[in-house]
């Protein structure tokens, strides 16, 4: 892959300080395509004393870049000449932020900047935390999981896909790779939270040298908050604090057909990063793809109650897709073990 920057981060007289004339945060967000995103941002993030923003925007073909320069002039802008991916854009950005706290935050979520601060605030009480992230609605979808949860071991997998994080809810020993939206919780302790919002102290983020580029998309979110844990720190998902997150439309392109890139990441992540042994592999990617074979026949069963063709059920295809995708994959050992 190409790796061109025109690094041009646009010089910024008026960037916002922090009362003693420091940057406490660092809000750094990657746009491919984004332009429509960024219209509905709330300007007021972008105009808020001890918050500056760092835009990575990916060779964008919408005029996303353009739209920056001309209706955001306080953005520091990168340009990187091509689409690098969403860990390598953050890395980049990142590198040229100078807040006390980073903030990731996809075009596509939507938070105060007193909510954003709160997190910062969070982190300077609490040195014990590693990462934060609030907790994200998504406004006219009905989704069963939050983002955030438990690290995708095959404990964890089971107990989500056979419905044990769901009949003993309360219990954090059957807790699955996701956190329920029916759980009900005050602010709690989980293995990993999404890249999607989250808010990470800058001097851990230097220590542990950021997001995994091991990846162009997806998975790297769970890596390192993984790490975060393996460091000593504690990843919290905030009740308290909360924003919205629109799924999907950070990327421009059609949703028709399923993707399997998260899957296939997270697969490598789990056999290069947790499994122990290629039996383990084999068992992770059955204890998958039943659990998705059995939420495939359960909308086949209803759309024939409805009179309507299974075939064309969207949901029954996503998930007949993701069985079989997974059983193709090689059960032996990741590439970076």
């Amino acid at each position: 892959m190409k790796e061109t920057m025109a690094a041009n981060a646009k010089p910024n007289s008026g960037l916002p300080l922090g009362a003693e004339g420091k940057v406490s945060v660092s809000v750094v967000m990657v746009t491919y395509n984004s332009r429509a995103l960024l219209e509905h941002i709330s300007a007021e993030l972008f105009a808020t004393t001890g918050i500056e923003v760092i835009v990575v925007d990916n060779d964008s073909q919408d005029g996303c870049a353009d739209f920056i320069r001309t209706n955001l002039p306080a953005v520091q802008l990168i340009e990187s000449g091509a689409n690098l991916g969403f860990a390598k854009a953050v890395n980049i950005g990142v590198k040229i932020a100078k807040g006390e706290t980073i903030v990731l935050l996809n075009p596509d979520a939507s938070i105060s900047p007193h909510s954003i601060l709160a997190l910062h605030n969070l982190l300077k009480i609490d040195p014990e935390i590693g990462a934060i992230a609030p907790l994200l609605h998504h406004p006219g979808r009905q989704l069963a999981v939050r983002e955030a949860g438990m690290k995708p071991s095959l404990w964890r997998m089971f107990c989500h896909y056979f419905g044990l994080s769901r009949l003993v809810s309360g219990n954090r020993y059957f807790r699955g790779m996701y956190i329920l939206r029916s759980q009900q919780f005050s602010t709690i302790d989980v293995d990993w939270v999404s890249g999607a919002c989250v808010a990470i102290p800058a001097q851990i983020w230097k220590e542990l040298n950021g997001l995994t580029e091991r990846w162009f998309m997806y998975a790297e979110d769970v890596e390192f908050c993984l790490r975060v844990k393996s460091s000593g720190r504690r990843v919290v998902l905030s009740a308290e604090i909360q924003g919205d997150h629109g799924l999907g439309q950070s990327n421009s392109e059609s949703d028709e057909r399923p993707g399997s890139e998260w899957l296939v990441n997270l697969y490598d992540l789990y056999k290069t990063d947790i499994s122990r042994s290629r039996l383990q592999n084999v068992a992770w990617k059955y204890v998958f793809a039943t659990g998705m074979i059995l939420r495939a026949a359960g909308h086949a069963v209803r759309a024939i109650l409805q009179r309507r063709s299974y075939l064309e059920n969207s949901d029954y295809i996503r998930f007949a897709f993701y069985s079989t995708e997974v059983l193709r994959l090689s059960s032996k050992a990741g590439r970076h073990a």
